[in-house]
């Protein structure tokens, strides 16, 4: 039996020695939950993630048609902007957190 993208996910995980979802979610910047919900296939990874994710991850395959069309559409850059604003703002909310402590 073919093993579904989450748990691809997981077996990439595991194997580049990230133990926890936690970890994967603290080099993507996303929450646990969200690679909680990819790994168990509550949610499909965003095409956006795929490219991240596979340089955290070099033993991950994921490939999708729709990616690739994603990622040659108009669409793909103000995507990635947003994504990338998105993980500065949480970033910056991070470091106030800590300066705070």
């Amino acid at each position: 039996m073919n093993e579904t993208p989450g748990q691809r996910l997981q077996t990439a995980r595991k194997a580049a020695g990230l133990r926890r979802q936690a970890d994967l979610a603290e080099h993507l910047g996303v929450s646990e939950k969200t690679v909680r919900n990819w790994e168990t296939d509550a949610y499909p990874i965003p095409a956006t993630q795929l490219a991240l994710i596979r340089k955290v991850l070099p033993g991950f395959d994921e490939e999708d048609p729709v990616e690739r069309a994603l990622l040659q559409s108009p669409l793909h850059d103000w995507r990635r902007k947003a994504v990338s604003s998105e993980y500065q703002r949480h970033l910056h909310e991070q470091s106030r957190e800590e300066a705070a402590q």
